[in-house]
């Protein structure tokens, strides 16, 4: 199983859940990035996309490498950096959607990072 951290999940604040926010993670057996999105956002009801334009973030124009996280999905939403912990090992697939995942994989949708 593939577990994804983010909102609503109270990971994404940094906090450690307590048993009734525990319910709030996230399970998928999605074999790449892009379907462990698609699932994450159709059970939340909200809206994960890669980002077009990051240079208002001080990067290069035309860099790809965060996404948009909407909610509710028709409205424009905040930037999110996504990382998957494999083991000891944190990867940044940047926007791959095509980024295969293992079993026991996490992804993490988080405030930016790198």
């Amino acid at each position: 199983m593939i577990q994804i951290h983010g909102p609503p999940n109270p990971w994404f604040f940094g906090l450690e859940p307590d048993a009734e926010q525990g319910a709030n993670a996230f399970f998928t057996e999605a074999a790449t990035l892009g379907a462990a999105l698609d699932a994450y956002a159709a059970h939340f009801g909200v809206r994960v996309v890669p980002m077009t334009d990051i240079s208002h973030l001080g990067y290069q124009p035309g860099e790809r490498k965060f996404f948009e996280f909407c909610d509710p999905p028709e409205e424009a939403g905040f930037p999110v950096d996504i990382h998957v912990i494999r083991g000891a090992e944190e990867i940044c697939p940047k926007q791959d959607l095509d980024f295969p995942l293992q079993p026991g994989d996490r992804i993490d949708l988080g405030m930016l990072v790198c």
